[in-house]
């Protein structure tokens, strides 16, 4: 038996003490002092400390009992890899108990130890549930001794990744049934309630019955990693997720409110096969890059009427919990968003945030020891021991007995018990539910009869309704219906969950009659329950209500209704029909696309492509993106369109998205052609035709694009000239197209009007048929990559030197360009010295690089793969100064902090010219707000996410540590060739590998052998040494200021 552990009041005096000592502020008011953290709240509120070592030393997640004893996930620090965790199961759960009612709590016993890493917990009916990927586990004290004796797996998802996102939870909703979500990557198989098989790879949030029947999926998506659940008083589902979508202009990470069946960004491969209803559904706050985890509805009105009902969020990165102010938006939310409590200091990593039986909030800070899949976390901090901290209003007075502990509940009636769900205690209504529940039918008939009283309160009447929800049989889902009857909607859109979740099909008349209720939730939540309880007799009545949808979630609901109930082919097409308001035609549009053996075809679709309404129009197009078989249909539609003058405006802005998407069918191909060709065809038109010839999925270029192009190079419009070699230069050539391109691209060569940048394109395209590269093209390219006024012309430079054959003299010319080179532009520079083999340029080769600027960037492998063909004493010299560069993670940190040690102060505008400087190329990789490359991570809040020391090892030390979705990966081809790079998009058969600013690669997944992580950033190292101490201070300064 693991022992007690006493004596926190005494360390808490210590640390109380040692506070004092440093002049410490008031506990009351905005600004709170606690050891080295400086915490600021609203104004009337206070923070105290509650629970820290050796009581619990690293908590993650945590969920009270009905005694008020609180059971934590605590971390043994341990960041090993998941499957070495699984293996040694390091972790544990104590449980925390106040003996003497002063809110801080005094006695610790270790509930369960032996655990995989615990990413939730919950007490329900004597046991702790612990998701502990891959499983959850019930854990139970049969004996009351504090100890779990008890352990079987309740769930088993059977798989693990790298990042142990495949279970978040559980969390107890207030319909009775048991949650928990599961991140993405992983491919899972699940049979849901109704028959269906699910196998997918996307992130969900999962639901079923405590003993494990009635399995459902709830919402679907690309996200990363959705975390924490809460729930509202009507069951509507809220969630916390990292990245939501790809980081841009200061978005990734959400709070999201979860429409059943919904399906939400981020788009990436593991999102092919899911039923979709239209676009994906939005989230309803962006949190930007806060690595939100835990969150919970604020039941009581201890803080004060105004509070009652808010969200609040913990901010793993920001160091802070948000609060959320609900606002009804249609019939979905909106948030008005605050800080509620941030600390000062950076090791402060808030995971879970929960509410206390007396309305007090407790906030969890793990400490600083996680990093695992956490690039804000650089550094291994095991040591850095988290805490437990207690908000709470300053002016309240303690609430007497807050968890009902004296309340005799074996003896309760069932009135005494309907009594006390109109309690103050939040605690004892909760509790209050529960036992009323579990007096079964018994419950039932007195229910009903407070349900039809006017005088009780909506709150109490919907806790009836959560009672009855996890109550079986027939009798309570009669007693449900009455509800269904009434004029007060919110007690009307509990009572339709409740029917909804239980697919109460007595239910459907009053659920019908629902749909055109005045209140938007009660429409959209009727016709989610309609759905749920799946009778095809119904489609009718709600395709009759698709006129009026009244925002994306109420179309999301009716259309993902209609596909729960399978309507039917013909009542769709029906449905279809031009007489019919957009609205149905667009919902049955939709339905139809998702039917296997639809019968939809491409003259379905080229009326709606052209359709007056601008939603039912973008509707066809996103159906249409789903048949690019479509394409030989519908080219005869395009040019109809485009011969016809009253339509040609109307459609010209349509036009790209739609040839985008049947750009590889071979009648389109033809079009395309030929369109450039036609006298007739607008020179805009011919413009758009060629950016649509650059599209990415194409794998070779169409011998019917060679003499269109070509005549397009030849001809006067040097717009067209223009537009034609950037095409032409963006093509995978493979020599078949050189008869036709390369006497066009010869002439252009010399042709004047030229831009540098086109004239570059040229070259490049060139040197693909023929890598002989012309001396006067040399010139030009030398002379473009040293005009560091003009941004992206070294990229362009670079390009062509890849492409071609360089000759050792004109390698040679190469050297000069060292001492101006940032460590972006380096490493491609020392690549091209690959094959060559005279000492001469050898020696002169290691000397340059021994001297230039930016050497540290460059990667060993690198440079010995640039001298393998000369002589051996060269070779030798490369590894000998390879060797003086080595260092070890100690002489990094001394490093670290000399630099940061002589860094003068830094100007943010100054730091903003270094940023877009040729020289840095920051921006080349890095997006801020809507401008930049996307190689890098976005970087328009990490102001907020870093400080000075983190953003200056990331800098100097890319390779520490790598941001998620941007992890660098090493491809292997079957043919034995690797690449490397961060994979950029995956899907259709095709991945996007990008290796540095302007290379980028496509690879078939079919030529792939094996794909794994590589441990050297894309990001070259030794920015530093480019950069003089008042510049890389500059660079800190606004990248610091970016919040």
């Amino acid at each position: 038996m693991t022992p007690k552990v006493f004596g926190f009041q005494i360390w808490v005096h210590a640390f109380v003490s040692c506070m004092g000592y440093l002049g410490v502020n008031n506990c009351y008011g905005a600004s709170t002092r606690i050891g080295q953290h400086t915490f600021t709240l609203p104004e009337g509120f206070e923070i105290e400390l509650v629970a820290g070592p050796p009581l619990v030393e690293r908590p993650i997640v945590a969920d009270f009992d009905d005694q008020g004893r609180l059971y934590v996930a605590d971390s043994s620090g341990s960041n090993a890899k998941v499957q070495q965790q699984l293996a040694a199961k390091p972790h544990r759960i104590v449980r925390l108990e106040d003996t003497d009612g002063d809110g801080i709590y005094d006695e610790s016993v270790v509930y369960a130890e032996d655990l995989m890493f615990p990413e939730g917990v919950l007490w329900h009916q004597g046991a702790v549930y612990c998701g502990a990927p891959p499983e959850i586990w019930r854990l139970e004290d049969t004996d009351d001794d504090g100890i779990a004796d008890k352990r079987e797996v309740w769930f088993d998802a059977k798989t693990l990744t790298g990042c142990a996102n495949d279970i978040h939870g559980p969390y107890m909703g207030k319909d009775g049934w048991i949650y928990w979500s599961k991140g993405a990557f992983a491919e899972q198989t699940h049979t849901l309630f109704d028959g269906r098989i699910i196998k997918d790879s996307a992130a969900h949030i999962f639901r079923c019955l405590p003993d494990g029947s009635e399995f459902d999926s709830v919402m679907s998506g690309g996200m990363d990693n959705p975390v924490e659940i809460a729930f509202d008083d009507a069951g509507e589902i809220f969630f916390t997720t990292t990245f939501y979508s790809h980081p841009r202009a200061g978005k990734r990470d959400a709070l999201v409110h979860a429409i059943y069946g919904g399906v939400y960004p981020k788009e990436h491969g593991v999102l092919e096969g899911l039923t979709v209803t239209g676009e994906f559904l939005p989230a309803m706050t962006h949190l930007g890059p806060a690595a939100p985890s835990g969150l919970m509805r604020y039941e009581s009105s201890r803080f004060g009427r105004e509070f009652q009902g808010n969200l609040f969020s913990s901010h793993f990165n920001l160091r802070r919990i948000q609060r959320h102010q609900l606002i009804e938006d249609g019939t979905s939310f909106r948030t008005l968003d605050s800080d509620f409590v941030v600390s000062s200091h950076h090791d402060f990593h808030p995971t879970d945030v929960l509410e206390d039986g007396d309305g007090t909030m407790l906030v969890v800070d793990t400490g600083g020891w996680y990093k695992l899949c956490c690039p804000t976390s650089q550094l291994y901090k095991p040591d850095v021991l988290g805490a437990i901290y207690r908000v709470k209003r300053t002016a309240n007075k303690d609430v007497r007995d807050p968890y009902g502990i004296r309340i005799s509940w074996k003896d309760l009636s069932v009135s005494e018990l309907l009594t006390l769900l109109g309690d103050d205690r939040h605690s004892v209504n909760q509790r209050s539910v529960q036992v009323l529940s579990e007096q079964g039918g018994n419950a039932i008939e007195p229910s009903k009869i407070v349900l039809e009283a006017e005088g009780a309160s909506t709150s109490i009447k919907q806790q009836i309704l959560w009672a009855l929800s996890r109550i079986p049989g027939d009798e309570a889902r009669k007693a449900v219906r009455l509800a269904l009857n009434t004029s007060d909607a919110q007690l009307l859109r509990t009572a339709i969950h409740v029917a909804g979740i239980h697919r109460d099909v007595e239910a459907l008349p009053a659920l019908t009659a629902l749909l055109r209720h005045e209140d938007p939730f009660v429409c959209r939540k009727a016709v989610e329950g309609i759905g749920r309880i799946g009778e095809p007799e119904i489609a009718d009545a709600i395709l009759q209500h698709a006129h009026d949808l009244r925002d994306r979630a109420h179309e999301h609901a009716l259309t993902y209704a209609l596909i729960q109930v399978n309507a039917s082919a013909e009542t769709l097409f029906a449905a279809l029909a031009p007489a019919q308001h957009p609205n149905v035609r667009r919902v049955a549009l939709t339905v139809l696309s998702q039917l296997e053996n639809n019968g939809l075809n491409a003259s379905h679709i080229a009326g709606l492509l052209t359709a007056e309404d601008d939603a039912l129009r973008d509707r066809a197009m996103w159906v249409a993106g789903f048949h690019p078989e479509w394409g030989g249909g519908l080219a005869s539609h395009f040019e109809s369109v485009l011969l016809d003058e009253s339509q040609k405006v109307h459609v010209f802005n349509q036009l790209q998205r739609q040839l985008e998407v049947f750009v590889k069918q071979p009648e389109i191909q033809r079009v395309m052609g030929r369109w450039l060709d036609e006298s007739w065809m607008d020179p805009e038109v011919k413009q758009l035709i060629l950016q649509v010839m650059r599209h990415d999925g194409l794998r070779s270029v169409p011998t019917t694009w060679l003499e269109p192009v070509s005549r397009r190079i030849y001809s006067d419009a040097l717009l067209l000239v223009t537009s034609a070699i950037e095409t032409v230069s963006q093509w995978t050539l493979t020599g078949r197209e050189r008869e036709v391109l390369l006497p066009a691209l010869e002439y252009a060569a010399s042709r004047e009007g030229l831009s540098m940048a086109a004239r570059l394109a040229v070259f490049r395209s060139i040197t693909r048929f023929n890598p002989h590269l012309e001396n006067e093209a040399m010139k030009i390219s030398l002379a473009a990559y040293k005009d560091a006024s003009k941004p992206g012309l070294r990229e362009k430079a670079l390009g062509i030197w890849r492409d071609a054959t360089l000759e050792s003299h004109q390698v040679k010319a190469l050297l000069p360009l060292f001492e101006h080179s940032g460590p972006l532009h380096l490493s491609q520079l020392v690549d091209l010295f690959h094959g060559h083999s005279e000492p001469d340029l050898g020696e002169a080769f290691m000397q340059v690089i021994q001297k230039a600027p930016a050497n540290a960037s460059i990667r060993p492998d690198l440079l010995l793969h640039a001298v393998d063909s000369f002589p051996e004493q060269v070779q030798d010299q490369a590894r000998f100064w390879l060797k003086s560069m080595e260092v070890d993670v100690e002489e990094q940190r001394r490093q670290l902090q000399g630099v940061l040690a002589k860094l003068p102060e830094g100007n943010v505008r100054r730091g903003q010219a270094v940023f877009n400087s040729e020289n840095t190329a920051c921006s080349t990789c890095h997006q801020i707000g809507y401008v930049g490359g996307q190689t890098g991570p976005d970087l328009t809040r990490i102001g907020s996410v870093r400080n000075e020391r983190d953003l200056l090892e990331a800098i100097l030390f890319p390779s520490v540590s790598f941001v998620r979705s941007y992890e660098p990966m090493i491809v292997e081809t079957h043919d034995g060739e690797e690449f490397s790079g961060v994979m950029l998009r995956e899907g259709g058969g095709v991945i996007r590998l990008v290796a540095g600013a302007g290379i980028e690669m496509r690879l078939e997944q079919g030529d792939i052998d094996s794909i794994r992580p590589s441990q050297v950033s894309v990001m070259p190292s030794g920015l530093d040494e480019q950069l003089s101490r008042q510049e890389l201070a500059d660079l800190l300064a606004f990248l610091k200021s970016r919040q």
